[in-house]
């Protein structure tokens, strides 16, 4: 499940210190939605598979907003590929709050944008415990990371040339 979803074109290593957000997702909305609001321009997304809204989020966010829970095979969000994100070498930053229910090994794709082709392949994610990102050229992993029902806020920083990936905080690659 994810409680916020923010992309920027700086690169930072949270919400608070982005300066030029180009998109933000609570996922907070109410039980059925179909359609998934950014809080501050105009990236909407359709709501696909199995995604159950209103479920409780990470204890570090007090403002009463929900979360949203992934199925794990089908469910997911799809936000198109607005021009409007950061593509080739352009600096970025993607957060997401994040938690899992399984280590099982497997590919689950936390959030992404682009494609190799468009050179905006930007990632988080996880096989079993490692965790996984992508930053433009840079493919970076966190081995024995995950813990089941432990939620963490990561972001994947690119900086225009070298990538990395912090958890709550702290530079893990």
């Amino acid at each position: 499940g994810k409680v916020e979803l923010l992309v920027g074109t700086s690169s930072v290593t949270n919400a608070e210190d982005l300066t030029s957000p180009l998109g933000f997702w609570r996922l907070g909305e109410a039980a059925g939605t179909a359609t998934v609001q950014d809080q501050l321009g105009s990236i909407s997304g359709t709501v696909n598979g199995t995604v159950t809204f209103n479920q409780t989020g990470p204890t570090a966010i007090t403002d009463g907003n929900k979360a949203a829970t992934f199925d794990g095979s089908t469910g997911y969000i799809n936000f198109g590929n607005p021009n409007s994100l950061p593509s080739g070498s352009m600096p970025f930053s993607l957060c997401a709050w994040a938690k899992t229910a399984t280590t099982a090994a497997g590919w689950r794709q936390i959030v992404s944008f682009g494609t190799a082709s468009s050179s905006q392949g930007i990632y988080l994610g996880m096989n079993g415990t490692t965790l996984y990102g992508t930053g433009f050229t840079n493919d970076l992993n966190v081995a024995n990371y995950w813990s089941v029902g432990v939620w963490n806020h990561l972001c994947v920083v690119y900086d225009g040339a070298n990538a990395s990936i912090y958890s709550n905080g702290d530079r893990k690659s």
